[in-house]
């Protein structure tokens, strides 16, 4: 009995620090996204163009330090995308 106690114990510890682990990367996540946001917000409320702050963020290093971690992030183009599945409908 002792050793399926400390079986479910030893799965629960487990568990909650997954969890917290888990919560931790998200909060970190979210914290740099609103970082990364309000430094472009800056720049283009201080006068820039938004071309040229579009420039600085396709030759700016891709990591953002927060708490002493990195984030590590890339910029995606969306602006050619289309839905595939149109496409299904003509043919």
């Amino acid at each position: 009995m002792a050793s399926t106690t400390y079986m479910y114990l030893s799965n629960m510890v487990y568990f909650v620090g997954d969890s917290r682990t888990k919560q931790d990367d998200k909060q970190l996540l979210l914290g740099s996204e609103s970082v990364f946001l309000n430094n472009i917000a800056k720049e283009i409320l201080n006068g820039e163009d938004f071309s040229g702050t579009y420039s600085k963020l396709l030759t700016s290093p891709s990591v953002i330090s927060i708490n002493n971690r990195d984030v590590h992030y890339s910029l995606i183009d969306r602006t050619s995308c289309f839905n595939v599945n149109t496409l299904y409908d003509y043919f």
